[in-house]
């Protein structure tokens, strides 16, 4: 570490101390960037893997579980564990979606109601 104070202007020293800070990250690219994550989607009595990126919207999970339970995106809802409703348009990160994210998804009855989040996180098969 540099004898900083001693013989030295208070310019000289406030350039010593810029030299010895570490560097501001950028985080302007991070958009940019695909950050892979592993979201765990629950239903019921099912559990369901889904891959996506952290820089996607949320929609993107929606259409996967489409594909496994052939199921239009329009009849799921994803939830987190303290109800709130996950919003398609939003990129994951912007929705606190990490790797091992638990969501719950509830799908559109026939009688175009929804299904109840509680019989979602309290199902009993028996």
């Amino acid at each position: 570490m540099k004898n900083k104070g001693k013989g030295k202007s208070k310019k000289d020293i406030k350039k010593d101390v810029k030299e010895e800070m570490p560097q501001r990250i950028d985080y302007s690219t991070r958009y940019n960037e695909q950050v892979p994550i592993g979201v765990k989607i629950k239903h019921k009595n099912e559990i369901f893997h889904i891959f996506t990126e952290e820089y996607k919207k949320s929609v993107t999970i929606k259409e996967e579980i489409s594909k496994i339970k052939n199921t239009p995106v329009e009849n799921i809802k994803l939830y987190f564990s303290n109800r709130r409703i996950i919003e398609d348009e939003t990129m994951n990160h912007d929705q606190q979606i990490r790797h091992n994210t638990v969501l719950y998804a509830a799908f559109k009855l026939e009688n175009n109601e929804w299904e109840s989040f509680n019989d979602l996180i309290n199902f009993n098969p028996n």
